[in-house]
């Protein structure tokens, strides 16, 4: 059993023989009884990648073994996931740019570890895609990087941005020169992600663009919308106004809209206001004053029978009655001057005294028709 700081030095026929005995273990279906050889061949190949990775014939062997080794990434023992990711980061510090005719092979699946929501697994992923970005500087890496930022999974996308961070961060700007619109894309997608961290680690990258590729910046900035360049922190001159001879086309105002005075349409709105108050008032207090109650008339209808009798009242004066001969001026009939006052209803302008049995009656008779108001016509 090699331990993980082993470095195991083989030659090519050497390193043939050990490659066949690790596809006899790795054939082997993971179990609780065969998990830990898979361990023990990972650590294995992780001591020869350390002692041998200069073998011309290493990444045919790695290729060979790809299989158990995705296997072993993919697992959901930690121990056993976590030792195949530290093979990874080995073989991208042996091989380093040669690491290219493997991207396919190892990337993948440590990218798909970040999705998961154990903590280890992702701080492994991302470990293991940080070595390789900067040991190994190869471009490949960048288009699965940008495909994740896609993803669903708030831990890939962070993966994903950091992992870019680092590349720009590490890399020459002429290793991905013919990538620099994949970068572009993973800014503008990543720059109103729903992540906080996400938007963060895309402004960086931005920052590090515009160092890099000033001469691209008017031309990826101008066609984004205010909310993508609000979250870049663009600073633009939307508040400023044209100008024309150096006199600035919005017209100078010397009092705002709201010290504004108008005061004959305020005079007349109050005077309204008081004129209209005063008459309500009047009105109540004329209907506050108290009647006679032989002049009350008994069919006790709306406000305007009652304007329209007052005024009948006092248009038509009542008629002369002769007490001596009870003959009416206007009737020419006769009859007794109280009985005819008392038929006709006209107020005289000396009535009699009434007795309290009559003044009574009146009440009782003025009540009955407001307690029956369809009886009585009202």
């Amino acid at each position: 059993m090699a331990n993980r700081t082993d470095s195991i030095t083989l030659d090519e026929n050497r390193l043939e023989y050990e490659v066949k005995q690790m596809l006899i273990v790795f054939g082997q279906k993971e179990t609780e009884e065969t998990w830990e050889s898979h361990e023990n061949a990972i650590f294995k190949l992780t001591a020869i990648m350390r002692g041998s990775g200069h073998l011309t014939n290493m990444i045919s062997a790695l290729k060979r073994l790809k299989q158990g080794i995705q296997n072993a990434i993919s697992t959901d023992r930690t121990r056993l996931s976590r030792a195949a990711m530290l093979l990874v980061e080995e073989i991208g510090r042996s091989l380093g740019s040669r690491f290219e005719a493997l991207v396919d092979s190892f990337v993948p699946p440590v990218l798909k570890i970040a999705t998961r929501a154990n903590r280890v697994f992702v701080a492994s992923s991302t470990q293991c895609l940080m070595v390789l970005v900067e040991h190994t500087g190869c471009t490949s890496i960048i288009p699965f990087l940008v495909e994740s930022v896609k993803n669903p999974s708030k831990t890939l996308r962070i993966a994903a941005m950091d992992t870019l961070l680092k590349f720009m961060n590490t890399q020459s700007s002429d290793r991905y020169d013919n990538l620099v619109d994949l970068v572009e894309a993973a800014i503008r997608i990543g720059i109103v992600d729903s992540t906080p961290v996400v938007r963060e680690t895309c402004r960086k990258i931005f920052e590090i663009y515009k160092e890099i590729f000033p001469y691209r910046v008017d031309g990826f900035v101008s066609p984004l919308n205010d909310i993508t360049k609000k979250y870049l922190k663009i600073t633009t001159r939307e508040n400023s106004q044209p100008q024309r001879n150096g006199i600035s086309s919005r017209p100078k105002t010397s009092k705002k809209p709201d010290a504004i005075d108008f005061p004959s349409a305020h005079n007349e709105s109050t005077t309204h206001n008081l004129s209209r108050a005063k008459s309500q008032r009047s009105l109540r207090e004329e209907y506050r004053k108290p009647r006679n109650p032989r002049e009350v008339d008994m069919s006790f209808g709306s406000h305007d029978s009652y304007s329209q009798r007052d005024t009948s009242r006092t248009a038509q004066r009542p008629p002369q009655y002769d007490e001596a001969s009870g003959i009416s001026s206007n009737s020419g009939w006769l009859s007794s001057g109280k009985a005819t006052q008392k038929a006709m209803r006209v107020p005289n302008s000396n009535p009699a005294p009434l007795s309290q049995n009559e003044v009574a009656a009146e009440l009782f008779g003025a009540l009955a028709k407001l307690s029956n108001p369809i009886r009585s016509g009202i």
